[in-house]
C-alpha cells in the first residue's frame, strides 16, 4: 500500500507503513493527552487511506513538518514505535497499545542504515514533504491520496 502526497510542482509517493510508523512514533512520544495531536496535518494524512483523497492547507502542514523535524532529533532510534491499528494490518495477531519494534522487524520493515536519530530515519519522507509544501496547487493545498 501506497500514498501519494502532490502540488502543483511536485508529487512524492511513499509507503504506507512508513508514514505509519512515523505516525504511531509521533502519537507515542509527541502528542499531549490534554491538547491532542501535536501535528495534526500530519496526522490528517492517514485520512486518504479512508477517504481516498483529500486537502490539506500546505504551508500549515510544511510548517508542521519542520517543526517535528527538530523533535525527531532528540529522538533515538530505539523510541520507534508501532501502534496496535499499524500491527494488525502487518501482521495477523493483535497487539495492543504502543511498543518498541524488534530489531528484525526493523530490517522488515525499514531498515536503519546510517540514521543516528529518527530526524535521519525519517529525512527522505520529511524532505519530500517539504518540498511538495513548498509547491502546492494555486489555493494553497496539497493532496494526499491512496496509491
Amino acid at each position: 500500500m501506497s500514498l501519494a502526497i502532490v502540488g502543483e510542482g511536485a508529487s512524492y509517493e511513499f509507503r504506507w507503513r512508513r508514514w505509519a510508523l512515523l505516525q504511531d512514533t509521533v502519537a507515542a512520544h509527541l502528542d499531549t493527552v490534554f491538547s491532542g495531536p501535536a501535528y495534526p496535518r500530519l496526522e490528517a494524512i492517514g485520512q486518504a487511506l479512508a477517504l481516498g483523497s483529500i486537502r490539506i492547507p500546505a504551508r500549515e502542514l510544511g510548517d508542521e513538518i519542520e517543526r517535528l523535524r527538530q523533535r525527531l532529533k532528540e529522538c533515538t532510534i530505539d523510541m520507534l514505535r508501532i501502534g496496535a491499528r499499524t500491527a494488525a494490518v502487518l501482521y495477523p495477531v493483535a497487539h495492543t497499545g504502543y511498543r518498541s519494534i524488534s530489531p528484525v522487524e526493523l530490517a522488515q520493515l525499514t531498515p536503519v542504515g546510517s540514521a543516528r536519530d529518527l530526524a535521519e530515519y525519517f529525512s527522505s519522507m520529511l524532505d519530500s514533504f517539504a518540498d511538495v509544501c513548498a509547491k502546492p496547487y494555486p489555493d494553497g493545498s496539497v493532496e494526499v491520496f491512496d496509491g
